[in-house]
């Protein structure tokens, strides 16, 4: 925060409609408080790519457009003295233009979506007599969601579904750390431990068999 003293924001532009930007800000203010929040967002149309593989008339002779990609992501971090406070979340959507997996190609609908965030606590602090105390406290989620286009020919009469692939998983936990310096700092000694509970984990994976569901 306190190298930011302030505003900041840029942004970019480069090949395969990319776009860029970021905002972010920083202040250290008297009371020793500081603080730092950033946001980005960032936008890509993909490549238009060509697989010899599918080199085929039924498959499009093999070009993709299915490439593009979007994510953004924030950050906040506020510190006093010993004790810090971070957040963060980011979360991507990519489409896939390989035929990965089997799946159809080419193929509009083949995506993958992915949410990542957590909240972490921690105090720190160096002691006289070279002796250094860490704690924290943390909570996490994640989450990711997968659609992919398969065909059925089995009916002789190809028919489009799409398969649903999900993950989801959260967790909570801390950590207790103490360190010392030894034989003028030629070594250290470092004693702690870490407790951990994976509150929720769990995949899904079905087929939608009617494609208006």
């Amino acid at each position: 925060g306190r190298s930011l003293d302030g505003v900041e924001i840029s942004g970019s532009a480069g090949g395969f409609d990319a776009y860029s930007g970021r905002v972010s800000y920083g202040k250290k203010f008297e009371s020793g408080v500081e603080l730092l929040v950033s946001g980005t967002v960032s936008d890509s149309g993909g490549q238009r790519l060509k697989f010899q593989e599918y080199d085929d008339p039924a498959t499009g002779s093999g070009v993709s457009d299915n490439d593009a990609e979007f994510y953004f992501s924030t950050l906040a971090q506020v510190s006093w003295q010993h004790l810090t406070l971070q957040a963060a979340y980011v979360s991507r959507e990519k489409e896939v233009p390989t035929g990965s997996y089997g799946t159809v190609f080419p193929s509009r609908r083949t995506a993958t979506w992915d949410d990542r965030g957590y909240v972490d606590l921690k105090y720190e602090r160096d002691f006289e007599g070279k002796w250094g105390l860490l704690a924290r406290l943390y909570a996490d989620v994640y989450t990711y969601r997968g659609e992919y286009e398969y065909e059925d020919t089995s009916s002789g009469s190809p028919v489009r579904y799409l398969n649903q692939d999900t993950a989801t998983g959260y967790w909570w936990g801390g950590e207790l750390k103490a360190t010392k310096t030894l034989w003028e700092e030629r070594a250290r000694l470092t004693l702690g431990g870490e407790f951990r509970e994976n509150v929720r984990q769990d995949q899904k994976n079905y087929d939608e068999t009617d494609p208006k569901t």
